[in-house]
C-alpha cells in the first residue's frame, strides 16, 4: 500500500514539474458564452454521442432546484420569502429533456438564451408552488 502512495506522489511531482508554465485555455470567450446557452444544450441532447453530457447538466440543475427548495424551506422558516416551487416526485431526469426539448422546440426565439433560465421555463407546466 505504502508502495503506491509513493510511486502516486512521484507521477503528481513529475506532472508538476514537466507542466506548462502557462495555462491553456481550452475555449475562447465567445466558446464559453455559446456553452451557456439553449441552443448548446438542445444540440447536447440531440446527439447520441453527447446525451450524456445533456443528460448530466439536467441531473445538476435539478440536484441544484432540490437544495434550493431546501435553502427556500429554511427561509421561509426563518422569516425569508414565503413561496416554493417543487418537481413532482415521479419526474426523472429522461422526462425533464424530453420537456425541455420540447419546450425548446416551442420557442426557437429563445434558443440564445440561458439554459438554466430555459430549463426552468420549460418546467414550470409541471412544478407545483406553494
Amino acid at each position: 500500500m505504502r508502495a503506491k502512495y509513493i510511486a502516486g506522489s512521484i507521477v503528481v511531482a513529475v506532472m508538476m514539474l514537466t507542466g506548462s508554465s502557462r495555462a491553456q485555455v481550452p475555449f475562447t470567450e465567445s466558446q464559453l458564452a455559446e456553452m451557456q446557452t439553449a441552443r448548446y444544450y438542445v444540440n447536447e441532447c440531440r446527439l447520441d454521442t453527447r446525451e450524456a453530457h445533456c443528460l448530466g447538466y439536467i441531473n445538476g440543475f435539478v440536484e441544484g432546484f432540490y437544495r434550493g427548495q431546501v435553502q427556500a424551506r429554511y427561509m421561509i422558516r426563518t422569516g425569508g420569502p414565503n413561496r416554493i416551487c417543487e418537481l413532482p416526485d415521479n419526474v426523472n431526469t429522461g422526462q425533464i429533456e424530453k420537456i425541455f426539448l420540447k419546450y425548446m422546440d416551442d420557442h426557437p426565439e429563445r434558443l440564445h438564451e440561458s439554459v438554466s433560465v430555459m430549463l426552468l421555463a420549460s418546467l414550470s407546466g409541471v412544478l407545483t408552488c406553494n
